[in-house]
Order: C-alpha cells, then sequence, then structure tokens
C-alpha cells in the first residue's frame, strides 16, 4: 500500500442567496490499483465520487443529490496511452449509465471517445 493523500477545501460564499461549501478527498495505491474517494457539500447540493483505476482501466461511481433529485452515475474507461508512437497522446474510450430520481426521472447510457494530447 502506497502512502495516502488527503485533502479538504472550504469555499465561503459571499453572494446572497449562495451556499457555504466544502469537499474532502482521499486517494491511495494498493497492489497497483489507484483508489480515491471525494465528498462535497454546499447547502442541500451534495456529491459523492468513488475511483479506481488500474492499468488503463479506470471505473467510477458517482452519486449527485439535491432537494429534487438524485443522480446515481456508474461509468468505465479505457486509455490507448502513447497513440500512433507519439508521446502524450491518449485515446480514452468510455460508457456508462446514470439513474436520475425525483423530477426527472431519466436514465441514460452513455459512450464516448476523447481524444488528448497532453504537451
Amino acid at each position: 500500500m502506497g502512502g495516502v493523500s488527503v485533502a479538504a477545501v472550504y469555499e465561503s460564499a459571499n453572494a446572497a442567496g449562495v451556499d457555504n461549501g466544502y469537499t474532502v478527498t482521499a486517494g491511495t495505491e494498493v497492489e497497483g490499483i489507484a483508489l480515491n474517494a471525494s465528498y462535497g457539500k454546499a447547502g442541500d447540493v451534495s456529491s459523492m465520487n468513488l475511483n479506481a483505476g488500474y492499468m488503463g482501466f479506470a471505473i467510477a461511481y458517482q452519486q449527485n443529490d439535491n432537494s429534487t433529485s438524485e443522480d446515481t452515475k456508474l461509468y468505465g474507461t479505457y486509455t490507448f496511452a502513447d497513440v500512433m508512437g507519439i508521446p502524450g497522446a491518449s485515446v480514452i474510450v468510455g460508457a456508462g449509465s446514470s439513474d436520475v430520481e425525483g423530477t426527472l426521472n431519466a436514465d441514460s447510457e452513455t459512450m464516448g471517445v476523447r481524444l488528448n494530447y497532453a504537451f
């Protein structure tokens, strides 16, 4: 097990009708698997996220809540690194699903491809 990183942020809102908020996150690595968990809240809106990544594969679970709905997402990705032999060039392929309960009551499936170049 690698070290554990922990971070916390508090944001003070200076505008009328806007709530103060905070976020807490923690991450570590176990047997080459990167793990991360985070939680944030501002007023009646909150978000929780759990992630795991290993050798290009990643999976994430996210839950967002507010006063009128709850949105739960599960998605996964795979990153093809150094595409065409170009260092920093990658293609990320992903898919996931979303389940929204409350005022919207909407479910969706999502797929996508991202072309990325880090320089």
